[in-house]
Formats: C-alpha cells, sequence, structure tokens
C-alpha cells in the first residue's frame, strides 16, 4: 500500500512538473488576424437558420432525381456552362429537396461557397433583410481573401455597398480553378416581391463578373415577377430547369414511393400487424399507380402519404 501510495504521489508530481514546463514555454495569443475580426463582426448579424446544414430538410432518396443531379453535377465542372440555373416549380415538386441534395454533395466535396434556404418557418428566414451578411460570413469562412479586400466584408461596408461589395471581394480573392457554387433557395417565399426583385437582379446582373470561378444555383417557384428578371437578362446568364409533371417525374415519384413504403411493408409483415391477405401484395402496382396520378408532379404529397401510411 506504502508503495503504491508512493508511486501515485510521484506520477502527480511528474503531472505536475510536465504541467509546469510546457505552460512555462506556451507563447501568449497572438492579435486577432484580419480574418477573425471580419467573422467576429458578421456572426450576430448572420442568419444561421438559412445554412444547408442548419436543421433537419428532405433530401432526394439515392434512387430518385438521377438525371437532374447528373445535369446538376455537370454544369458545375463547366467553367463555360451558363452561370445560373434556376430550377423552378409549383409547390412540393421537390427543388428544396434537390438543393438540399446538391448543397450537402459540393459541401463534402469543398465546393459550396456559401448557401441561403428562404423559409416561412423560421422569421429571419422569410426576409432578405440580413441576406448580404449571411452569404459574406460563409464566403469569409470557405474562401481565402487578401487581407487588404477583408475590409469590403465589414458590416458597415456592406449595409453600403451591399452585393456590389461583396462582388468586389470576391473579384480579389483567390478563387480554386473548379467552380464552385452559391445555392439560394425559397426566394419567393420572402415576405417583399420588391426585395425579392432587387436581390435577384443584383445576382444576376454580377453574375458574368466572376468568370464561371462562382455559380448560382437558384430554386424558386415560377412566380411571374421573378420570371421578368430572368428575362431581363441574356440568355447566356441563365438556364431553366422547369420540374413539372412528366413521364420522368413520375417514374421519380413511383421509385421514391416504392423504396419508401418497402421498411414499412418489412416492419408490419415482421409483426403481423398486416392483414394476411395483403402480405404479398403490398401495395399493389395499381396503387402505386394511383398514388403517382394523384401526387401530380408533387413529392411533398407522396412524402406525406407515406408517413400518414406507417
Amino acid at each position: 500500500m506504502t508503495s503504491f501510495s508512493g508511486e501515485s504521489s510521484l506520477i502527480a508530481n511528474n503531472c505536475d512538473i510536465h504541467t509546469t514546463i510546457n505552460n512555462y514555454h506556451r507563447h501568449p495569443p497572438g492579435p486577432p488576424s484580419a480574418r477573425d475580426k471580419v467573422l467576429h463582426l458578421l456572426a450576430p448579424l448572420a442568419v444561421p437558420c438559412v445554412s444547408w446544414d442548419a436543421f433537419g430538410r428532405a433530401i432526394c432518396h439515392h434512387d430518385t432525381r438521377q438525371a437532374i443531379r447528373k445535369a446538376l453535377v455537370a454544369w458545375r465542372e463547366d467553367p463555360m456552362a451558363h452561370p445560373v440555373r434556376w430550377i423552378h416549380g409549383g409547390v412540393g415538386t421537390g427543388k428544396t429537396a434537390i438543393a438540399q441534395t446538391m448543397a450537402k454533395q459540393w459541401a463534402s466535396q469543398g465546393c459550396l461557397a456559401a448557401s441561403c434556404f428562404f423559409s416561412e418557418l423560421c422569421k429571419d428566414a422569410s426576409s432578405t433583410h440580413r441576406f448580404h451578411e449571411t452569404i459574406a460570413r460563409q464566403l469569409v469562412q470557405i474562401l481565402s481573401f487578401p487581407e487588404h479586400s477583408l475590409h469590403l466584408l465589414r458590416p458597415e461596408e456592406i449595409s453600403k455597398a451591399g452585393w456590389a461589395g461583396i462582388i468586389a471581394a470576391l473579384e480579389k480573392s483567390t478563387l480554386p480553378c473548379s467552380p464552385m457554387v452559391i445555392i439560394i433557395d425559397g426566394l419567393d417565399v420572402c415576405h417583399d416581391q420588391n426585395k425579392q426583385i432587387q436581390l435577384l437582379g443584383e445576382i444576376l446582373g454580377s453574375a458574368r463578373q466572376l468568370k464561371g470561378s462562382l455559380k448560382f444555383l437558384i430554386c424558386s417557384r415560377l412566380e411571374p415577377h421573378l420570371d421578368k428578371v430572368f428575362d431581363k437578362f441574356d440568355e447566356d446568364i441563365s438556364y431553366r430547369i422547369l420540374l413539372e409533371d412528366s413521364k420522368e417525374e413520375n417514374e421519380d415519384l413511383r421509385r421514391f414511393l416504392q423504396l419508401s413504403l418497402e421498411p414499412v411493408y418489412k416492419h408490419h409483415r415482421k409483426y403481423r400487424t398486416m392483414s394476411k391477405s395483403r402480405i404479398d401484395a403490398w401495395p399493389s402496382d395499381e396503387e402505386i399507380d394511383r398514388l403517382v396520378k394523384r401526387a401530380n408532379g408533387q413529392f411533398l404529397f407522396a412524402a406525406t402519404v407515406i408517413k400518414l401510411v406507417d
């Protein structure tokens, strides 16, 4: 017991010695960098709930939306492609799920520069009031800006120059050779239509300045006032993708329903909570057909049905 006590004391003393030595040689923290200062100033002004990873949003099932996802991958990788892709469609057609899926993929590959998912579910996310500060903070976190250009992204400068100031800073930054993407989803849910028009016009007007190094994926409903803004710019600026009730969309809906209902079927079969007459025939092809027809291109309808059935 005495030996054990002495050994413990020795270990404790050695730890104290090492701690003292380490503290003695540790240098005091230096002054914050210009980048850290800008991030500190932008932090209270940015809206965290609009980032792609802020809270759980639906993503595409791995076996659905393959065509549009491949097309978006090819678009990002092509420096000569249109700098803006506009995905539009009705409510529940899966615009946000596509945007969220691509944001997750591009973020994992290091080519997502920033994202903004507007939403009526969050008060701060249903307005463009802090859009510039929110995007600026993400850009500073991801990209490399020369110290002399960081002042353009300070809150007082952004309040004066707005989007033009952010573009000026981006033109002076070191952008990677492979194009990066800014995703803007749900602009149409913001309260002030005039603000929507102004912001969209600024983005489209600046898209050519970045020479393909930074692209924009915009997802929204096909609202007349947004359609008019796109019409004002040359066709080489943006390319439209319409999500509609088509054969391809219906096949995606069919796969989504079949793949999502399969675990429900297995669960109820395992616990014998399903009628014996349906055990080998659920859901039937006819039932899937009826659901696809009723969905009318709306993945939101299909997802709601799955939750209710489950």
